[in-house]
């Protein structure tokens, strides 16, 4: 399937802005000497390799909290593959609520599809 969403309340974590940054390099510097990485910014976190330290980014802004106690309902990113391509993950048991959902089936010879499969060089088999 694919489809588009509308949130109707969340609020989310944009970890490129710098305030998330200095935050994220603060309290992951251990990590970050453990994945080889000399600072933590947002080439960093748009890196496809390691795919454990966003892991542990996604991980920790899920179980933290906003400054008046609600959670985060998802994080935003810009993607690796081009600033103007907008990345939103939604936390699955967070407090976004979803106000329109339009889905319909996704079809092998999808032009949007083969073009992603291009663009990353994926075979579907």
């Amino acid at each position: 399937m694919i489809g588009e969403a509308t949130i109707d309340r969340g609020r989310f974590a944009d970890l490129g802005h710098s305030t998330s940054l200095a935050h994220l390099r603060n309290v992951l510097a251990a990590q970050l000497v453990h994945y080889h990485l000399f600072d933590l910014d947002a080439a960093a976190i748009r890196m496809s390799l390691p795919r454990l330290l966003t892991q542990e980014i996604s991980r920790l802004v899920f179980e933290s909290a906003i400054e008046d106690g609600d959670e985060f309902a998802g994080i935003h990113y810009l993607s690796r593959l081009g600033d103007n391509i907008h990345n939103w993950a939604i936390f699955e048991a967070g407090p976004a609520l979803l106000a329109e959902v339009d889905a319909v089936p996704l079809h092998y010879n999808d032009p949007d599809l083969q073009t992603a499969l291009e663009l990353l060089r994926i075979e579907l088999v």
